[in-house]
């Protein structure tokens, strides 16, 4: 099959995480497993320009990546270039997926689709939840859901949810959705190398004398770190490392450090990869995410991966995985408890290694890159081969 995803961000972009991440392994699988895939994304990185030397187009993993520039509104990744080339190559592929909300690319791609008639999919990537909306920017998001994704939602011809959570996010909005299948996030195998001699010296400086408390994903709102910092202040035995991209919530969390009296046992690392990433996950005595609300969860099965616990709140996407698989401990999004699952894990080394290893074993062998592919081979293959397509409204 020609396959194109479509999406505001990706390689080398790093700022949105999980979701870049997650387009990549898929699009890497499907190439992998034989497909043609190509990427239309954008020069910006969650609204910061791309390095000018990053090419316009280039292979990655077998993937061909074509980035478009951006124009006013930057904030909606406006690229006229895109909508260009979509009229014109969209009729040349055989499945589009598109993914996010909120934004130029999306509302560009679906009216692309439909009026080239090519099914495709559409994956919100935890964007469409309506406590979230309340919390932030609740009127502008209200207003373009009502004008613009409601319309891709409804006449797409498939919506991918990577969770329970987030097939219960979108029906709460009682829109009249096609059918929503519900396919995780992978893992891509052996990807990473704990080669502890090229790990830098603020990694190596952060890991320090005692295995850390692991806080792996954007510095952002949503992500608990408030409650976190909570839960781990009377807990002085216990240190954290967090490492991430400030996602607007870097100064409010270490006023919160310093408030707390913490700064000798927390500290931020910034965005890591490669041997830092691997020492992080591998090295620290678990890994936690004590999010208010995640679609998914991909850091969290990256430490599983690699045989590293995991402590999620109820409100994670992966929680169900991880209770299921035995790779970690779920709590309810309260200091109290969580802190009681941290210390329990952190004191008992033995606990760590039982947990580590049922997590490892069913992430490998249920959730690679691979697996999950298959599972959107099978869901795009349904849409292309005669599935009846429904038009939008005139």
């Amino acid at each position: 099959m020609r396959i194109l995803q479509v999406t505001p961000c990706y390689l080398p972009g790093h700022r949105y995480g999980g979701p870049i991440a997650s387009v990549h392994g898929l699009s890497r699988a499907l190439c992998e497993a034989g497909h043609s895939v190509d990427v239309y994304t954008t020069n910006l990185d969650a609204g910061v320009p791309l390095d000018p030397l990053v090419p316009r187009t280039e292979r990655i993993d077998g993937v061909n990546v074509t980035r478009f520039d951006v124009q006013f509104p930057r904030k909606l990744y406006r690229a006229p270039k895109m909508d260009v080339e979509l009229r014109r190559n969209v009729a040349s592929f055989d499945v589009v997926h598109v993914h996010t909300l909120y934004g130029w690319p999306t509302l560009a791609a679906t009216r692309a689709a439909w009026k080239a008639g090519v099914p495709y999919v559409l994956s919100p990537r935890g964007m469409l939840v309506r406590e979230l909306i309340k919390q932030r920017s609740r009127l502008t998001k209200t207003l373009w859901i009502r004008a613009v994704d409601r319309r891709s939602l409804e006449n797409a011809d498939a919506i991918h949810a990577t969770s329970k959570a987030e097939c219960d996010d979108l029906r709460e909005f009682g829109f009249e959705l096609p059918r929503i299948e519900r396919i995780p996030n992978g893992v891509q195998q052996n990807s990473w190398d704990a080669n502890l001699e090229a790990v830098s010296p603020r990694v190596r400086s952060a890991l320090g004398d005692k295995p850390p408390v692991l806080v792996l994903g954007r510095i952002n709102w949503k992500k608990g770190l408030d409650l976190l910092l909570r839960a781990l202040q009377p807990h002085a035995d216990l240190p954290l490392v967090v490492a991430g991209p400030d996602d607007g919530y870097g100064e409010t969390f270490d006023a919160l450090v310093e408030e707390l009296g913490m700064q000798d046992r927390v500290q931020r690392v910034g965005t890591v990869s490669g041997a830092d990433k691997a020492a992080l996950l591998t090295q620290a005595a678990l890994l936690v995410m004590p999010s208010q609300h995640e679609n998914f969860g991909n850091s969290a099965l990256e430490a599983m991966a690699v045989g590293t616990p995991v402590v999620v709140t109820e409100g994670v996407g992966v929680a169900s995985i991880v209770a299921h698989s035995g790779g970690g401990r779920v709590v309810p999004y309260e200091a109290q408890a969580l802190a009681a699952s941290l210390v329990e894990l952190c004191h008992d080394k033995r606990l760590r290694s039982a947990l580590g290893a049922a997590g490892y074993k069913a992430v490998n062998e249920q959730l690679s890159w691979a697996k999950v592919g298959k599972q959107f081979e099978q869901l795009y293959a349904s849409l292309s081969h005669g599935t009846t397509m429904r038009r939008p409204a005139a």
